[in-house]
C-alpha cells in the first residue's frame, strides 16, 4: 500500500506559492497598464503586449479585460485608445502615482528598454543621487504624455523673469536633485522659430490640448544629442 498523505501539504504549500506568484505577477501587469494610461495617456493592446512581451490577444485576455472588469470606471477610451478618465482626481492603483514612484518605476523596469521594438517610455537622463521632491503632478503628466505621443502643447510658463506662452515639444525627461525637467523645442504660434531648451514643469501654470502638427523631434537637438568627453583632474 501507498500514502500519499506526505504529499497533500507540499502540494497545499505549492498550489499556495502558485497563486501568491500569480498574484504578483497580475499585479506587475497592471502596473504597466496604469503606467500606460496615466502617464502616458496612450494604452492599446498592442503596446500593452509589446511592453509585456506577450502576444496581443493575450495582453487584452489576460490584462487589459480583467483591469476593466475591477477597475473599468477609471479608463475611458477615445479613438481605440484608453486612457485615465479622470488624472486630475483618478490616480493609479496599482502603478506610479508620484514623479518620485515614476522614477523608481523607470529603474525597476529598465530591463524593458532592452527588448526590441519601442522603449519603454520617455529618454531618461539622470543628474542627481537623490529623488526629487513632489511636483507639480499635472503638469509633470501632462509633459510626459507630450514626450511620449510626439506632440507639442501650448503651455503659459512662469520663469524667474516674466510669464510667457509659447509651443513647447518635449523629447527627454532629466532627472536632477529637486527639480525635474524636460528637454524639448519651444517655439511661438504655428512653427516660427524657436530653440531646444529646457523646462520646468513645476513652472508651468497652464497648458492646452497635445497637439501633433506642430511638434518638433529631437533630431536637430545637437546640443543635447552630442556628447562631449569630460576627464576631471
Amino acid at each position: 500500500h501507498f500514502s500519499y498523505a506526505p504529499d497533500i501539504p507540499f502540494r497545499a504549500e505549492t498550489l499556495k506559492l502558485q497563486s501568491v506568484t500569480r498574484v504578483k505577477l497580475k499585479t506587475i501587469d497592471f502596473k504597466i497598464l496604469e503606467y500606460l494610461a496615466f502617464w502616458q495617456a496612450r494604452l492599446t493592446g498592442t503596446r500593452l503586449a509589446a511592453f509585456l512581451g506577450v502576444e496581443r490577444t493575450h495582453a487584452h485576455r489576460a490584462v487589459l479585460s480583467p483591469y476593466i472588469g475591477l477597475h473599468g470606471e477609471d479608463l475611458t477610451r477615445r479613438d481605440r485608445v484608453w486612457m485615465m478618465r479622470d488624472p486630475e482626481h483618478c490616480r493609479p492603483r496599482y502603478g506610479p502615482a508620484s514623479v518620485e514612484d515614476l522614477f523608481r518605476f523607470l529603474d525597476g523596469m529598465e530591463v524593458l528598454r532592452d527588448l526590441p521594438g519601442e522603449a519603454l517610455g520617455v529618454p531618461l537622463e539622470d543628474v542627481t543621487i537623490d529623488l526629487p521632491v513632489e511636483q507639480n503632478l499635472t503638469a509633470f503628466r501632462t509633459l510626459y504624455a507630450a514626450a511620449a505621443q510626439r506632440r507639442a502643447v501650448r503651455v503659459l510658463y512662469r520663469s524667474r523673469r516674466r510669464e510667457a506662452e509659447f509651443v513647447f515639444s518635449p523629447h527627454a525627461v532629466v532627472r536632477a536633485t529637486a527639480r525635474p525637467h524636460f528637454r524639448g523645442f519651444m517655439t511661438g504660434d504655428e512653427g516660427r522659430d524657436g530653440l531646444f531648451t529646457d523646462l520646468v514643469p513645476a513652472r508651468v501654470i497652464r497648458f492646452g490640448p497635445l497637439d501633433e502638427r506642430f511638434y518638433v523631434g529631437p533630431e536637430e537637438d545637437t546640443g543635447w544629442t552630442d556628447r562631449i568627453p569630460v576627464r576631471l583632474r
